[in-house]
């Protein structure tokens, strides 16, 4: 059998936080509940791709923090304590 391009199929993002928090768990060996969570939460609120947090925060890619996933984030931490 051999492999052309249309057997490439693109992985869509995950539609909710806490899929991509599984995910991303499962890939990178982190814990899915608590900051990385918070963190997807935050990212969909503010309208951020889930990869950013993968890419700033796992990948520890050089990125510029989002000041507004920042926010965000802390403060569902604070609902949540």
């Amino acid at each position: 059998m051999s492999y052309t391009a249309n057997n490439i199929q693109i992985q869509q993002e995950a539609r909710h936080p806490w899929e991509a928090a599984i995910a991303l768990g499962e890939k990178y060996r982190v814990s899915p509940d608590g900051w990385l969570l918070r963190a997807l939460e935050a990212a969909q609120l503010a309208g951020v791709p889930f990869s950013y947090i993968e890419d700033k925060y796992l990948k520890k890619l050089p990125l510029p923090k989002n000041p507004t996933v920042d926010l965000i984030s802390r403060d569902i931490q604070k609902e949540k304590t």
